[in-house]
């Protein structure tokens, strides 16, 4: 289970993603090599032995970073398992290249637009805990 975070480029900047048009022009976001160079400038270390997902472990958490397999990026998946200190540090990615960071939380805003920005992983960080302590509550479809 992760808190995930979706990265595009859009041909204008964005301020709620109710406000994206179903007909809304993405760019890439550079080419993989390129992409793989500024996500490891903000998170250092990160594993790209597999060229299209990579992999950021530290003592503060872990993110792997989807980028797909094409050479040119359209956009990037982050599946966050990391504490609040990993917001900041994507933020800052974003932020440097003109890209956009959609919450999958349920937040409108995007995630570089807001004050508090950590709030989408500390909701996510206690509905994970909840489903932890109440396995029960989980609705679980055992139909074939």
């Amino acid at each position: 289970m992760s808190w995930d975070v979706y990265v595009y480029k859009f041909d204008k900047t964005y301020f709620n993603i109710y406000d994206i048009p179903s007909d809304a022009i993405t760019l890439s976001l550079g080419a993989r090599e390129t992409v793989q160079k500024e996500i490891s400038k903000y998170f250092p270390g990160t594993d790209w032995r597999d060229p299209f997902l990579g992999d950021w472990q530290s003592s503060d958490g872990s993110i792997d970073f989807s980028i797909g397999e094409d050479e040119e990026v359209d956009s990037l998946a982050l599946f966050v398992r990391a504490n609040n200190s990993a917001v900041s540090r994507i933020v800052a990615l974003v932020k440097a290249n003109g890209w956009q960071a959609i919450d999958t939380g349920g937040e409108d805003s995007f995630l570089e637009q807001r004050e508090n920005a950590e709030s989408g992983l500390e909701h996510w960080r206690e509905f994970r805990d909840y489903v932890r302590e109440n396995p029960e509550s989980v609705s679980r479809d055992t139909t074939p």
